[in-house]
């Protein structure tokens, strides 16, 4: 599906006089018209099928579908750009009965993995192909996030029941963990960046610190938030290089770059501050569950933040992802839908 850039006219006139002397003479077209700008706005929301099914991670496919986890249904659902949905039950689909999917990536094997919690957590793959689902416990984990890693082959993912950072191998299923230096830090957000292959970068809930993996020495360094218990909540790469976060105890944004300048700026008037994406625009776009709205920035010294009402009332709004067609889309976990935002 393609991204409609408004309604604009594509009318060309070209005018031929044929007078005087014989000759044709071309009087020309005149100006085009102008397209009209797209306001920013959420234009959809697409009702989840299961009841109550709490939404949570959202990704973009290869097959060109977008795939969210449904936190209280245990399943994986998926969802068209013009809201037909599917849905998959883990337990059904070679998966344990009672397990419950958190977040979802797509993997370097083109494979759908996700996060899983409940009667056998740890990690799972779902063949896009065949919709099949295979599961790697991790015995005593909590998964949150899950995320391409930074090696070859790998995914990496949080795990706040061992306050720990794991990697899986996709090709041998192997997992291993690297437990984090401080206590009870409770992990989140987790991604990689672009321009660094040696590291993930990750956020540290309850220590307020953002923590960086080193893939290679399986060692993590650790860089505390400027505002001190600002609750970094989920990070991604932005559209300048470096790693934005949340900080959702105190509506702000974190930005670090990569040489390990640390800075953030408040959000101002979004009043808090989770999910997160980088759109084409070059805008990072996150949600304010507080007032229920989606949020973008613009730039960053100084930053401008504009938000964008939900018409779902308590939507909660959850996890973000670029669709194929462009457009921000979101879930949301109390009002158990998929939103989507045109800019």
């Amino acid at each position: 599906m393609r991204r409609s850039a408004g309604p604009a006219a594509s009318l060309f006139l070209t005018v031929l006089a044929l007078q005087g002397c014989g000759h044709g003479t071309l009087i020309g077209s005149g100006p085009l018209p102008t397209a009209s700008p797209i306001i920013p706005s959420v234009t959809n929301e697409f009702a989840v099928p299961t009841a109550n099914s709490q939404p949570g991670g959202i990704t973009s496919a290869p097959d060109g579908f977008l795939y969210f986890a449904e936190q209280a249904a245990g399943k994986i659902g998926q969802v068209t750009t013009g809201g037909s949905f599917k849905e998959f039950s883990i337990a059904t689909s070679g998966g344990t009965a009672g397990n419950n999917a958190i977040d979802v990536a797509v993997g370097p094997d083109g494979q759908l993995w996700f996060t899983e919690q409940g009667a056998a957590p740890g990690v799972a793959a779902m063949s896009l192909s065949t919709d099949k689902i295979k599961e790697y416990p991790v015995a005593g984990s909590a998964p949150v996030s899950i995320s391409s890693g930074a090696a070859a082959n790998t995914l990496a993912f949080t795990d706040p029941g061992h306050d720990a950072i794991g990697q899986i191998n996709t090709t041998t299923g192997i997992v291993t963990e690297t437990g984090i230096p401080s206590a009870a830090a409770n992990p989140l957000g987790i991604a990689i960046n672009s321009g660094d292959a040696l590291h993930v970068y990750f956020t540290e809930h309850d220590a307020s610190k953002i923590g960086v993996l080193n893939v290679v020495s399986n060692t993590i360094a650790e860089i505390p938030t400027l505002t001190p218990a600002a609750g970094p909540t989920l990070i991604v790469q932005g559209p300048d290089g470096a790693m934005w976060f949340t900080e959702n105890n105190v509506a702000k944004m974190g930005h670090l770059t990569l040489s390990g300048q640390l800075t953030e700026f408040p959000l101002s008037p979004a009043t808090s501050a989770t999910g997160l994406v980088t759109a084409r625009d070059n805008n990072v776009y996150f949600g304010d569950p507080v007032q229920n709205k989606i949020g973008s920035i613009s730039g960053i010294t100084p930053a401008t933040v504009t938000e964008y009402a939900i018409p779902t009332a308590n939507a909660l709004p959850g996890r973000m992802t670029l669709g194929p067609d462009g457009r921000v889309y979101f879930t949301e976990v109390d009002g158990n839908k998929i939103g989507q935002l045109n800019y």
